[in-house]
Parts: structure tokens; sequence; C-alpha cells
């Protein structure tokens, strides 16, 4: 997770931030463009990313703030996202994907990381002192 995309560095610094990320990452979110948006990035080699980037979450100039919640079955190892809108009082989400098989990274798979059950309950406390089981991450 990094707020600003690669498209704000210096294009050196991007190009090895670049390569650094996409070989580490199965699920990358990034923020600041303002614009919502997902895809799958997939390679010819099989390495695979997800991205799920993030509008503002409050800004008076925006026609549309608002947040993306990011679900993961860890043990089902099935994800989906929403995109909460802020709409009056409160934020809703107006859609949502299906659930759907959490692609891996060739590269992170090869080398044998998998997220200790220790990491999953941290990733899903919320610190409402209810661990719900499944992680929750938002942009």
């Amino acid at each position: 997770m990094f707020h600003h995309p690669y498209g704000w560095l210096e294009p050196q610094n991007a190009r090895e931030f670049k390569v650094f990320v996409e070989e580490r990452s199965d699920l990358v979110l990034t923020g600041y463009e303002h614009v919502s948006d997902a895809y799958i990035k997939i390679r010819p080699n099989g390495d695979a990313d997800t991205f799920l980037e993030g509008r503002a979450m409050w800004d008076t100039r925006e026609t549309e703030t608002g947040l993306n919640v990011v679900l993961v079955d860890g043990e089902a190892k099935l994800g989906r996202s929403c995109g909460f809108l802020y709409a009056g009082r409160r934020y809703s989400c107006p859609e949502q994907s299906a659930w759907a098989p959490l692609l891996r990274n060739r590269k992170i798979v090869e080398r044998g990381f998998e997220s200790s059950p220790e990491f999953d309950r941290e990733l899903g406390d919320i610190g409402t002192g209810t661990p719900l089981g499944t992680a929750y991450s938002a942009i």
C-alpha cells in the first residue's frame, strides 16, 4: 500500500520502485489520483498483481469522494472489493465486486511466502475487540 502512484515519482525511482513492488505483491493499493479504478496486471511469464486505486476520501473540490474496502477470505482464497461513496451524511457501497479467486504472484509463490495464521488474525482485528475473521483494508 502506498499513497503516490508510480507517475508521481522521478522516472528512474518509479521504474525501480515498480519492479520492487510488483515482484513482492499480490495486491497493490494506491491513492492520490482521486479516481477509483481496479484492474489485474498479468505478465506473459505468469506474474500477476491486482491493483486497486482509491478516490479522494474527502475533498470539497471533488464531486464524488469515498474509499475502497478490500475483503479477503484467506481460507477460501477469495477476495472482493467495494467502492464506498460519501452520500449526504454517510458512506454507502453502491457496487461491490463478486467474490473471485485471489491471484497470486508467481514469484511470491515460488519463494514459498504465505502469511501466518497469527498475521491473518492481526489483519482481521480492526481494533473493536471483536476479530472479524476476514482481513479488511481501506484506502
